[in-house]
């Protein structure tokens, strides 16, 4: 707790791959989730930047919680199935913080209250502590997914810290709406986009791909498919797919 020098202190893990030349700068990627650790995604972002590793650093750092950086081990919630929207959900939350407000001692005696310290507000703060201490200068910051929530928080919060920013898969940081209520309308325009730019699908069947979605869930409400799915390692299992 950066407010509180009592609470004690967070040891926060990351990886560092030196460029192959001479450094031109330093490439910085973070995972999305919340709650994905950034290190397990390092195979992923090798070979998504490539030849540029020829000539940049390469910084990935696990955010407070997860992976290396002091990961919550919260097995109720861990194990937890069905819906998100459930009451044993949020009580399964509400398990977790308080677990949280009793694992960290406090020098005072006490304990920390710890619940409130693992927002996207700390893990940037983390981020920019360990550039900092590297002392690499401006970094080019790639986000994916709620990386690119944790990117554009980092960008409000360190400006200074930045040469560039990527985000990719993004979500709104500013005026987010925990429902997303923009979500459908962004994924129709989705699929009607890329059909359109794609020549196959553009000229296999011309229009609007969502409106092609729709008869073809109305088809398989009026009447289902069902087959044997193949799974690996495993006996094939039965499936019915409608609507």
């Amino acid at each position: 707790d950066r407010d509180d020098p009592g609470a004690g202190t967070l040891k926060i893990g990351y990886s560092w791959r030196p460029a192959k030349n001479e450094a031109r700068g330093t490439l910085v990627a973070n995972e999305g989730g919340p709650g994905y650790p950034s290190l397990t995604s390092t195979y992923l972002w090798t070979p998504m930047y490539g030849d540029l590793l020829q000539n940049f650093n390469l910084l990935v750092v696990d955010a407070r919680g997860t992976g290396k950086s002091g990961a919550i081990d919260c097995p109720t919630l861990q194990n937890l199935g069905g819906s998100q929207t459930e009451g044993v959900f949020f009580a399964a939350i509400a398990e977790c913080g308080e677990q949280l407000n009793s694992t960290f001692r406090h020098k005072d005696g006490g304990y920390v209250h710890a619940s409130d310290l693992f927002g996207t507000v700390d893990a940037v703060d983390d981020m920019a502590a360990v550039i900092e201490a590297l002392g690499v200068g401006q970094v080019d910051l790639y986000g994916d997914s709620y990386g690119s929530f944790f990117a554009q928080g980092f960008a409000a919060r360190h400006p200074e810290k930045l040469r560039s920013l990527t985000l990719d898969g993004t979500w709104p940081l500013v005026d987010a709406n925990p429902w997303y209520p923009e979500t459908p309308a962004t994924l129709r325009f989705a699929f009607d986009a890329v059909c359109e730019r794609s020549a196959a699908c553009s000229a296999a069947a011309p229009g609007s791909a969502t409106a092609r979605l729709r008869v073809l869930a109305d088809a398989l409400d009026a009447a289902p498919l069902s087959g044997q799915v193949p799974r690996s390692g495993q006996r094939p299992e039965s499936v019915t797919v409608t609507g």
